[in-house]
């Protein structure tokens, strides 16, 4: 695919180099299923055998570092929901370790590709003069592997999770993201790559499938360099805002936000969820330290 996008600038500016061109190129990553070659995923051994609590902690203490987030920003506890990584069955650590290797080995081969792309652009002299966005994630970590991640998530969808057992896991170690695997990360390492936010993609009340890190690039257009902009609304933009998936609910107006969480994403069958009148929701204002109102039926 890099190959075909590369090519295909290149005969674009040798045939029209003074009209512009636009290129939508989009991997796939990091959704699921993580495929890529072994020898990537073993680039990462051992650099998650911390488990998910750790990385959480982490994670949330080099966001500090880069200015992502605030310096006086806390980290909201994990909820009772998501087992915690010392809970985990010892036997199957090894399989859950994995899935984040393969992960990690799936967004850097996807890096290493963008790179080639963009390297392409800098050899025919375009780069300085083309507006390059590169949004990075999958709008949040999914938490459709279930507590203990998936060989197949396919299996998950049609209600057969159960056939998964750490048996079945770890029988299929070494094939995870291979050709042979649909495969998918365990809940607890979503919520901790949705760090910050308390929830994870799917709950996009609570923002962890609603914001996305975004790269710009444009040398010729931009004059500043390095900069971090955190705005939700630019002055001339709508100032309320309505998310909603699998009824987790969430409504963004002048600085406040009112958010219910309806639903559990990796329950995908079974699960008895209350009434929409009968959410709670939660009024909070981000920009005040600990306001929050909480909010009995539709918000």
């Amino acid at each position: 695919m890099t190959d075909k996008a590369i090519a295909w600038i290149g005969q674009q500016k040798a045939l029209a180099p003074d009209k512009p061109f636009f290129t939508y190129f989009a991997p796939g990553a990091t959704h699921a299923p993580h495929h890529v070659p072994k020898e990537w995923a073993d680039k990462y051994a051992d650099k998650f055998d911390q488990g998910w609590d750790v990385l959480r902690e982490e994670t949330f203490a080099r966001q500090k570092e880069l200015g992502v987030i605030p310096a006086d920003c806390q980290l909201t506890a994990r909820h009772k929901e998501i087992p915690a990584w010392d809970d985990m069955p010892e036997e199957l650590k090894p399989v859950l370790r994995r899935q984040m290797e393969v992960y990690a080995g799936f967004l850097e081969y996807t890096d290493h590709h963008v790179g080639r792309l963009i390297d392409s652009l800098e050899m025919i002299g375009a780069l300085d003069n083309t507006l390059v966005y590169y949004i990075v994630g999958d709008n949040g970590a999914s938490a459709e592997g279930t507590l203990n991640g998936t060989f197949n998530e396919m299996r998950n969808f049609n209600g057969m999770s159960a056939v998964e057992t750490p048996e079945f896991l770890t029988e299929r170690l070494d094939a995870l993201g291979g050709t042979e695997s649909y495969n998918h990360y365990a809940v607890g390492w979503a919520h901790a790559m949705d760090t910050p936010c308390q929830w994870t993609k799917q709950v996009t009340s609570h923002w962890g499938g609603t914001r996305n890190g975004t790269i710009v690039h444009w040398p010729k257009g931009i004059d500043t360099t390095g900069e971090m902009r955190w705005q939700f609304d630019a002055p001339d933009q709508h100032e309320t805002q309505y998310f909603e998936m699998f009824g987790n609910r969430g409504i963004y107006h002048k600085g406040w936000t009112a958010v219910t969480r309806h639903k559990t994403p990796w329950l995908l069958i079974g699960e008895d969820v209350p009434a929409f009148d009968d959410d709670l929701g939660r009024r909070m204002n981000p920009d005040v330290a600990g306001r929050s109102v909480l909010i009995k039926g539709n918000t």
